[in-house]
């Protein structure tokens, strides 16, 4: 919990009478006797103005972000406090909400945002993030039509070309994001749709300034039905290309699969899937590795249009 300036003073009366209250035992005066009481004495102002500091910037830093909010984001931000250590680098804000677009309606929820800033690093030009995470994100994507709810966050903080060249000298890292215990809603309101995922967890380890690929483990729950998902991707922010390895929990858990022979080399997202090819390209994968195991039989499913589902078991002799 934060600091409160009536806990504060408490703690600073106490010690003050602690550090000058006379001992009943007689003590000689020494040097060494003078120097030790000085230094703890010392080491105790310290202690109090370090918490002073963090008392009061704690309080300014909540408010400084409740009043630009606008200006940079152009979305409404509050929070119930936030603490910040600026000694350490250690940022913690408190029920975090990100309203819509000119809305009063909630676009973004978070219980808890934690961030750790490399305070060192700013000396060399560059602003790292060495940890962040989100407790219990909830949040609600709308569609209308091709447009997003989020379209204008997109638009304000995509690179442009102009500022990158005036920056190129200031480098941003983010490292070890996570997303724990997360829950979104999709909403589409031409067709009406109403679906949401829940238990959602993402696992990174984030993004440097000099890279353009960002890796992430991710798992989440069905909120309708007792389905859920697991995997992991590789994104290029900069061409977009990616690789992603799903597995259906679901589907493994009802057939009772041994999850290392199931999508040992990635399934049809991970693979590709071009039009026409996808079942020459698992059939062939599952061939390699039936050579490199030693296996024997190798099954190979896919989806198809129209509800199909073909299968194929292959044989090794």
């Amino acid at each position: 919990m934060p600091l409160n300036s009536k806990s504060l003073s408490i703690f600073l009366r106490k010690t003050v009478a602690a550090l000058t209250k006379k001992s009943n035992i007689a003590q000689p005066k020494s040097r060494r006797y003078k120097f030790f009481r000085a230094l703890l004495i010392s080491f105790s102002v310290l202690i109090v103005m370090f918490g002073i500091v963090i008392l009061f910037i704690s309080p300014i830093a909540k408010y400084l972000v409740e009043r630009y909010d606008l200006k940079y984001t152009g979305r409404q931000i509050t929070m119930d406090w936030a603490f910040v250590n600026p000694f350490t680098g250690y940022v913690h804000f408190n029920n975090v909400n990100v309203h819509e677009l000119e809305s009063d309606s909630i676009f973004l929820s978070i219980e808890g945002v934690n961030a750790n800033f490399a305070l060192f690093k700013i000396f060399s030009g560059t602003y790292e993030i060495s940890e962040l995470t989100l407790n219990e994100p909830r949040g609600t994507i709308i569609q209308i039509d091709s447009n997003l709810n989020f379209d204008d966050l997109i638009v304000r903080f995509s690179k442009k070309v102009d500022s990158v060249k005036a920056v190129s000298a200031v480098h941003f890292n983010m490292l070890n994001i996570k997303i724990v215990d997360g829950e979104f809603y999709y909403r589409e309101r031409v067709t009406p749709i109403n679906y949401f995922i829940t238990k959602v967890n993402i696992e990174s380890t984030g993004l440097l300034w000099d890279t353009d690929t960002i890796d992430a483990k991710f798992s989440f729950l069905s909120g309708i039905g007792g389905g859920g998902m697991k995997g992991k991707f590789i994104i290029n922010l900069k061409n977009l290309d990616f690789r992603l390895a799903v597995v259906a929990e679901k589907f493994i858990r009802d057939l009772d699969l041994d999850r290392a022979k199931v999508n040992i080399n990635g399934g049809s997202m991970a693979l590709g899937h071009p039009i026409g090819a996808t079942g020459a390209i698992l059939i062939g994968t599952a061939l390699d590795e039936l050579e490199r195991s030693g296996g024997r039989y190798g099954l190979v499913t896919m989806c198809a249009a129209g509800g199909m589902a073909p299968a194929i078991i292959i044989e090794r002799i």
